[in-house]
């Protein structure tokens, strides 16, 4: 075990400067203190130039070798060499190099003695992975000597675990000038791996570039080594020269090894990553993150490197279950304690919080004045500030209900006017609140719930290093601690870097830097003196050291959840980024990966929808590993549809079918509500919702709050005078006409009386219209519905009109029953952890305990598919105390895909064990990422260790189960588990068109769950897409249709197998081209919008990609495709599809009536229209949809939202749309007309256009006309009209486009 400690140095001389600094920052005057016995060279012993250490278990071997000078090490599994001969040595400031030098003229060192022996390192975490861990390991500590003058020493330190190794460098007291200060300029730590392994990286940028991924926060590439980054790049902020390469933790599959580089106990040092030597080659080296000046590392001897770790596994698994990171780092660090010694306080924690609303764009950070905003020309009522005083109790109550421990708020405090931006203004103290959010009520009202509930402060420091230094040096952690906060979410929001001078304002230094890392120490250990846990975002990547403060719960440093919302719920994380993830960041440490979004959508498709099923969602938790896990949603999403007599629900919970959620306005109480507003939902569409437990029957009063304007409306709203929908109570309809409000933020309440029955009653509001033919007849809406209550009549409305003073004592907050899982589900401090069966990218399946419970999460990739989950880890005994990680020949079951007649419940496998009940929730039929994603199957069956379970996945789903010990009762009434089995017989349309699916299968399940048989599509010999055939619980003569289309016309031949080969069908198929509707030809060289636009500078920009040259349509009985072709078509932002463009195509039925002549504020087009649009369609690499006139989803005829689908050839320069015809309500695409354009996406909006042009900013616009500059930079028009024309705009007008009318 390490005595090494981190301490606050008496002596600042170096400190004073580091890496250019000229203040005394806490985080510039730490100075790691090394124990003399550490510190000690080694004098004596072997002195053979070559050495070896094995593991315990002699299957890792570690050599090294000094015999020609520079010290190398190489390390073998099995006997098999991984990491070959691998130099190590330091370059330094204003002194020779120390073993291998980057330029290659390292010095010659000699082996001065050894010393080598085992230990065993036992770990009681207070939470981890395990409640115990105990692992031996072999050692070996080299002394090194330089044979010349000055005949420097330092020792080289080795553990070998048998699941990993570590080794660092100590540089003993005497070592650097005469002070022992010494500067590294290069660590030249070698990793020179045997073959070109297959490897899981991101790009080692230490700050964020604009317009690029950092910061750890990018997707995991799939690729040989040989292929990762091998250039030089220029790190931000301060230019210094860095090889690109990777971060750690880098993980490779090395044959039937799997291997991840990182670093432990990463103290007092710059950050790690990995460079390749060369272009192509597998030869690496450590590349540290720079320091202003372009050194890495500033320090006082004596002092060690942190351990550089190669964690080894037979299975992606057993590198999860090694706990091989945190041993390598010191123990709990009591001296950072409360004064008392307590550590009762450290505990797991789940939190919900005012936060998505923000992420996704619902509401603001900041708070703003009336006047404020009317100065900036906005509307104060649409102006929604997120954190308030009322919002926060509801969700303080929510918590308190739900089994939720505490409440995030993000944006209460004072300061946001600064951020994005210097963090100048950002004030943390108590008293530091905004005006509309009372931390004190706050506090007071959290801790008189029953249970208490406890308030998880923000701490956005916008980058500014000292502005918070001194905040926190001024006690506001004490200021938290007194107020019963104990848990803090910080941030570092500035992508050029991290501010260490003068006020903090611009960026001196990146995020991982040498004196980042000090920064972030000095607060882990005043949070820990003050009793805050931590979750640290935009902070140095984990090392293991929440072993020494393990008030460090979570650390986001990763691509995390949040960028699904950035955007609208912008779709930006790909399916299989969430079975990475284990496997390479969750390596480093606990993870914060914000799981828990259960409105896949927001039920408005303004923007995406995320990649996940509501049952991924739920198996995130039992699979990322952390102490403080998030339920992101809003709670609105978590709420059930049901309420009671006396009880308020808030609209947004009901069951929508058909109706969206919109957050235009503010003081609605959830910040979202339903708008009932025929422009936006079909006739048919409702909002329902149960009112539960009548106790009698007879009259009741139901109220309604909402808002509707009588200006602002819709003129047929206007025309009736008034809002108007429909109220159905048990199918019972009359009509409803509230009154106008004073104006969209001016709620009020509706009240009528309505029959229920004893007992359940079903009421909604809904919208019943006639639209066709040019004309309106119906209900005209007209009003957003916020809130619904009922009450005897007579009594008073539980739902204020007024937003300020509202509390929610009359509020349901009963949640939907997949909940139940999230509440039960630890939020950390697991008694133990087995990852039963994994493939990299593809799947995984994770299992937690915790006490007499287990935990099992399993995920997989944008493929459905059917794991066999063997459930012996239910064993007694299972959960002793934990040797873990060493792997090879340690007898875990792993799982085979199903095949659909495969194992049934393992009777007769071995003695069967105690009785649980298993509470599984998994994907419903007709759920996928990209369908029903919020279907969730609950069941309940006994099982037992010996029971096999089939976790049957859809696309990018998942299956969450809980497995608590059975009693008596459950163990007679309920079933026992069988797997189930389904027989089907597999059918191919011979003759389908393109993008049309043509394949379905149909057939019977007999058993009480959810049936899953993984097959194979083979065309033309190549395997192009597997599925998972799903069929319901007890149905027979189901079909399920294949979601697979082939893109191109022509033949092909066809094969259906099963994933052992088995073939189910094959055919012969002839892929039917589409009618060709329009074909229109565009200019060349014409991609300068209205004449004088021209590119951004940024090489991002190729010239022509944005020249459109042609648009054409074509059209199959069931579908339309709308195919856009630019002369350059790349993907240089890496989005995986195509980028920088978007494309987008407005829409317009002349037989329709409504739509809209100005475009959405949405994407920023800024455009205006000759004739009214009904739909939208626009796909970048990041965002896909299909909107109507007003914003809303454009829905099927199962009131569903429509997702276009996508083919991109790059060689081409063509995207192809294929949209489902009763999207445009079964219209032909002859009688549309459109308006196609190109222009450039820009975090989900089109960019921006200036009169001069710049790194990301087109150029050309107007001199005093920018504000009405046209975001388009190429146009179809219709024939005799130029672009320079249809484009054209002035100070005081906006460009009309005319629209191209398909059928001539």
């Amino acid at each position: 075990m390490s005595e090494d400690r981190l301490t606050r140095s008496s002596a600042y001389s170096r400190r004073q400067f580091v890496g250019g600094l000229a203040s005394l920052l806490a985080a510039a005057t730490f100075s790691r203190e090394v124990s003399a016995a550490t510190a000690e060279p080694v004098t004596s012993g072997d002195d053979a130039a070559t050495q070896t250490v094995t593991s315990p278990d002699d299957s890792i071997a570690v050599t090294v070798d000094v015999g020609d000078g520079v010290p190398t090490y190489s390390v073998s599994v099995d006997g098999t060499t991984y990491v070959t001969p691998s130099e190590l040595g330091f370059d330094f400031q204003n002194q020779q190099a120390f073993g291998a030098s980057a330029d290659g003229d390292g010095t010659a060192l000699t082996v001065s003695g050894s010393e080598r022996g085992s230990e065993v390192e036992r770990w009681d975490p207070i939470w981890d992975q395990y409640d115990s861990v105990r692992e031996e390991y072999n050692y070996l500590r080299v002394g090194l000597e330089e044979e010349a003058i000055p005949g420097r020493r330092a020792t080289l330190e080795l553990r070998v675990f048998d699941d990993g190794l570590g080794f660092r460098i100590v540089f003993p007291e005497v070592f650097g000038d005469g002070e022992g200060n010494f500067v590294i300029t290069s660590e030249n730590t070698a990793f020179n791996f045997a073959d070109d392994y297959t490897s899981w990286w991101i790009e080692n940028r230490f700050a964020q570039p604009e317009g690029e991924p950092g910061r750890f926060e990018a997707e995991y590439q799939e690729t040989p080594l040989s292929e990762i980054a091998s250039d030089t790049e220029e790190q931000i902020p301060g230019g210094a020269p860095t090889r690109e390469g990777a971060h750690t933790p880098l993980t490779m599959e090395a044959d039937d090894v799997y291997l991840s580089v990182h670093e432990a106990d990463l103290t007092d040092y710059a950050t790690l990553s990995i460079a390749p030597d060369g272009e192509g080659g597998t030869d690496f080296s450590a590349e540290l993150a720079p320091l202003p000046d372009g050194t890495r590392v500033s320090a006082e001897a004596p002092h060690v490197t942190p351990w550089r770790t190669v964690q080894v596994g037979s299975t992606p698994g057993d590198l999860v279950e090694s706990s091989l990171i945190p041993l390598l780092n010191d123990d709990l660090n009591e001296d950072a304690l409360p004064a008392d010694g307590d550590t009762d306080w450290i505990e797991p924690k789940k939190y919900v919080g005012i936060w998505w609303l923000m992420i996704a764009g619902s509401a603001n950070w900041q708070y703003k004045t009336d006047e404020e905003i009317q100065s900036s020309g906005n509307n104060p009522a649409s102006y929604i500030h997120g954190a308030r005083t009322e919002r926060m109790k509801r969700y303080l109550a929510f918590a308190s209900q739900n089994s939720i421990d505490s409440v995030l708020a993000e944006g209460w405090n004072q300061g946001w006017d600064t951020y994005p931006g210097d963090g100048t203004g950002l004030e943390m103290g108590v008293d530091d609140s905004y005006p509309d959010f009372d931390l004190f009520e706050i506090t007071d009202y959290g801790a008189n719930l029953d249970p208490a509930t406890e308030f998880t402060i923000h701490n956005e420091t916008a980058g500014n290093v000292v502005n918070y230094e001194e905040q926190i040096r001024d006690g506001i952690f004490a200021g938290y601690d007194g107020e019963g906060i104990h848990s803090i979410k910080n941030g570092y929001v500035s992508n050029r870097g991290l501010g260490f001078e003068g006020d903090g304002s611009f960026a001196t230094h990146n995020h991982h830097s040498q004196l980042a890392v000090n920064h972030h120490e000095f607060v882990a250990r005043e949070a820990m003196a003050n009793r805050q846990l931590l979750e640290r975002h935009e902070a140095d990547k984990p090392t293991g050291k929440h072993r020494t403060y393990p008030n460090r719960a979570a650390t986001e440093t990763v691509k995390a959840q949040e960028y699904d919302g950035f955007g609208a719920l912008g779709s930006d994380v790909d399916e299989d980024h969430h079975v990475t993830l284990p496997f390479t960041r969750m390596l480093a440490g606990p993870m914060s990966y914000q799981p828990g979004i259960f409105d896949i959508t927001f039920n408005d498709s303004t923007g995406g929808r995320i990649q996940t099923t509501r049952a991924k969602q739920l198996a995130m938790y039992p699979t990322y590993h952390a102490g403080l896990q998030m339920a992101a949603d809003r709670i609105e999403a978590y709420v059930s549809p049901e309420f009671e007599v006396g009880e308020l629900l808030q609209a947004t919970s009901g069951e929508l079918d058909g109706m969206i959620t919109a957050d235009d306005w503010r003081n609605a109480f959830g910040g979202h509500y339903v708008p009932v507003d025929p422009n936006s939902e079909p006739s048919g569409a409702s909002v329902s919702f149960t009112v539960r437990d009548v106790p009698e029957a007879g009259e009741y009063d139901l109220h309604l709050r909402y808002a509707s304007d009588a200006e602002e409306n819709a003129q047929r709203v206007k025309d009736a005078g008034g809002p108007q929908a429909t109220l159905s109570v048990d199918g019972d309809e009359r009509p409803i006409n509230p009154d106008f409000t004073e104006y969209w933020d001016q709620w009020e309440v509706f009240t009528t009386t309505v029959s229920l029955s004893e007992g359940d009653n079903t009421v909604a509001v809904e919208l019943n219209y006639e639209d066709s033919g040019g004309s309106f007849e119906g209900d005209v809406g007209g009003f957003n519905l916020n809130t619904v209550a009922v009450t005897e009549t007579g009594e008073p409305s539980p739902i204020p009109a007024e937003f300020v003073g509202y509390a929610p004592e009359h509020e349901n907050f009963d949640t939907v029953p997949e909940f139940d899982f999230l509440e039960a589900v630890p939020a950390g401090g697991w008694d133990d952890t087995e990852v039963v069966d994994a493939a990299i990218a593809d799947y995984s399946v994770t299992a937690r305990a915790k006490g007499d419970e287990w935990f099992l999460g399993a995920m997989t990739d944008e493929e459905g598919r059917a794991i066999d989950v063997p459930l012996s880890f239910l064993s007694p005994g299972d959960g002793a105390e934990k040797g873990r990680g060493n792997g090879r020949g340690n007898g875990k079951n792993q799982c085979s895909p199903g095949n659909g007649r495969g194992p049934g419940n393992g009777n007769g496998r071995g003695p069967k064990g105690p009785k649980y009940v298993a509470e599984i929730y998994t994907d419903g039929i007709g759920a996928g990422s990209a369908a029903d994603a919020t279907e969730v199957e609950i069941s309940e069956a006994v099982v037992d260790p010996s029971t096999t379970l089939l976790a049957s996945m859809a696309q990018s789903g998942g299956t969450a189960v809980r497995f608590r010990r059975a009693e008596g009762r459950e163990i007679r009434d309920l079933p026992e588990y069988e797997r189930p089995t389904q027989e089907f017989d597999v059918s191919i349309d011979a003759d389908p068109y393109v993008q049309e699916p043509f394949i379905t299968a149909t057939g019977e399940n007999d058993s009480a769950f959810i049936g899953g048989t993984n097959v194979e599509l083979v065309v033309d010999g190549e395997v192009v897409s597997n599925t998972n055939v799903r069929l319901p619980p007890n149905s027979s003569g189901v079909t399920v249709e294949f979601d697979y289309t082939i893109d191109s016309p022509g033949d092909y031949d066809v094969v259906v197998q099963r994933a052992d080969g088995t073939v189910l069908a094959s055919s012969s198929v002839t892929v039917q081209p589409p009618e060709t509707v329009a074909d229109i030809t565009d200019p060349d060289d014409d991609d300068y919008g209205p004449g004088s636009y021209t590119y951004p500078t940024n090489s991002a920009f190729q010239p022509e990609a944005f020249d459109l040259r042609s648009f054409t349509v074509n059209q199959t009985p069931s579908f339309q495709q709308y195919a856009f072709k630019v002369e350059n078509l790349t993907d240089t932002f890496n989005s995986g599809r195509f980028s920088p463009q978007m494309f987008v195509c407005w829409i317009r039925d002349p037989e329709k009536s409504g739509g809209s002549t100005t475009s959405l504020d949405d994407l920023g087009a800024n455009v205006e229209f000759e004739e009214e649009w009904h739909y939208r369609l626009r796909v970048d690499g990041f965002n896909l949809d299909l909107v109507n006139a007003n914003g809303g989803a454009v829905l099927d005829d199962d009131g569903n939202a429509v997702t276009p689908r996508v083919a991109t050839d790059l060689e081409d320069g063509t995207v192809t749309l294929g949209v489902d015809s009763e999207a445009f309500d079964g219209a032909d695409a002859a009688d549309l007309e459109v308006v196609p354009m190109v222009q450039s996406e820009d975090r989900g909006t089109l960019r921006p256009v200036d009169v001069t042009n710049a790194d990301y900013v087109f150029g050309g616009a107007k001199e005093g006309a920018v504000d009405n500059a046209p975001l388009v930079m190429d146009l179809i028009t219709p024939e005799g009209v130029d672009q320079t024309d249809a484009l054209a705009y002035s100070d005081s007008e906006k460009a009309t486009l005319p629209f191209v009318s398909l059928g001539e």
